[in-house]
């Protein structure tokens, strides 16, 4: 890598018109500043990047969509007459009849 800089990418940020030259390492803040701006998760975005949650917020977190705004719009759609049902998550506690699970075979166990 220490024989890109020099030879490859500086050359390249030249020819370019590029000014004043970038590090091959801005690479990562620029994808990173994207990655938030299109819609990514931090969460996701760690994983990509291999950087901890923590760290990803520190630098990124103000640019993220999926702060508590976003929390709040997602939570909100939930209530909305035209929201896609097929989506919501069935979180009852007991279901009123066990799937797979019959009186005749309960008498069995």
């Amino acid at each position: 890598m220490h024989r890109f800089r020099p030879f490859q990418w500086r050359p390249a940020q030249k020819a370019a018109g590029i000014d004043p030259l970038r590090r091959v390492y801005d690479l990562r803040h620029t994808f990173a500043t994207f990655a938030l701006r299109a819609g990514i998760s931090t969460f996701d975005l760690s994983r990509y990047m291999g950087a901890s949650l923590t760290m990803i917020d520190r630098h990124y977190g103000h640019l993220a969509c999926d702060g508590r705004e976003h929390a709040i719009k997602l939570l909100d759609a939930l209530n909305a007459p035209d929201f896609e049902r097929w989506t919501l998550v069935d979180a009852r506690w007991t279901p009123e009849e066990s799937a797979g699970v019959s009186a005749e075979n309960e008498s069995d166990a």
